[in-house]
């Protein structure tokens, strides 16, 4: 695969489970995965059809990483829900202006995705 882009959040164990079972994950042809593991305040949206693979990081405390890794020229959404009281930004970002950003790629295991249903890659070993 060439240079991709992709986003990262976090799905709990359970929902590994049923896609590792069903293949499916979100709604009819969206995914939303919160940012924060078992929060539901920061939110991307990515519709199957911008999706060219799923793969799989570490679970901790009930929750599973996911990396989605976003077709060229894929879109997606980033929602933040909040109160009116104003909150600081957690963004290491800003305390660090001159950061390289974080850079992650997950291995396995890694899902494709076809008719809305992602199906587990085996690799030959």
């Amino acid at each position: 695969m060439s240079a991709s882009q992709s986003v990262i959040g976090y799905i709990p164990d359970k929902t590994v489970e049923e896609l590792r079972q069903s293949g499916k994950l979100g709604a009819k042809d969206l995914i939303e995965i919160p940012l924060e593991a078992g929060k539901q305040e920061s939110l991307l949206r990515v519709r199957h059809q911008d999706v060219e693979e799923l793969r799989l990081g570490p679970s901790r405390d009930g929750h599973t990483s996911v990396q989605i890794v976003l077709k060229p020229g894929a879109q997606y959404e980033y929602t933040r829900t909040a109160t009116a009281d104003l909150q600081a930004l957690r963004d290491p970002g800003l305390l660090f202006p001159f950061w390289p950003g974080v850079i992650v790629i997950y291995v396995r295991p890694r899902f494709t995705l076809t008719n809305n249903v992602f199906t587990e890659v085996k690799d030959a070993s």
